[in-house]
């Protein structure tokens, strides 16, 4: 059978929520953790819930306060043809609760800390101070491969970004390697290079 929405996504005559407006339309914006595993310290809303046209700031705190329980999931196949998932001893797989939004600590890069809803568009942007949490699995501290989440797939990503960029001069790009941090990475290489 031939894919039939093809034709309207690839020539822009599909329909998505942002192509429409309704009167007194909301719109909701996130914002995310850039840390793999890290404490919330603080949500600072103060100033985003005061500007024109903002309705709500929600974050993990609000979620407790509301009631609302994590996210039911259940990542471990229950399929019997699939390859059941189970500790080394046979014991059941740990599957982390999921809570709409956290209060106190993120566990992977992206993970929403905040939900802005307003009646405009155009969304202020607010601080969260999020401060690293060290392992406890070792005395150092360290985060090994596939303990931070995504960790690994980031250190590889920004990694190849700096060898890429190592014949310019560029010894280091901050994490998330934005554009403007590899923009600004390249400017100070040069800016160094008699």
């Amino acid at each position: 059978m031939l894919r039939q929405e093809d034709a309207r996504l690839l020539t822009g005559r599909r329909c998505c929520s942002d192509d429409f407006t309704l009167e007194g339309q909301a719109y909701a914006r996130f914002v995310r953790s850039p840390h793999a595993h890290a404490r919330i310290r603080r949500i600072d809303a103060a100033v985003a819930r005061e500007v024109p046209g903002v309705i709500a700031v929600l974050t993990g705190d609000d979620a407790i306060a509301d009631g609302l329980a994590p996210i039911p999931h259940r990542p471990v196949p229950t399929n019997p043809h699939e390859f059941p998932l189970a500790g080394r001893d046979g014991s059941d797989v740990f599957v982390a609760p999921h809570p709409t939004l956290p209060a106190d600590t993120v566990l992977f890069v992206g993970e929403p800390v905040a939900m802005v809803i307003a009646s405009a568009d155009m969304l202020p942007a607010f601080t969260t101070a999020i401060s690293e949490v060290p392992s406890t699995s070792n005395p150092l501290g360290l985060r090994g491969g596939g303990e931070g989440g995504t960790t690994p797939a980031l250190g590889a990503v920004v990694n190849a970004i700096v060898d890429a960029l190592a014949g310019l001069g560029v010894e280091h790009v901050e994490m998330p390697a934005t554009p403007e941090r590899v923009w600004s990475a390249i400017q100070a290489a040069r800016a160094s290079t008699p």
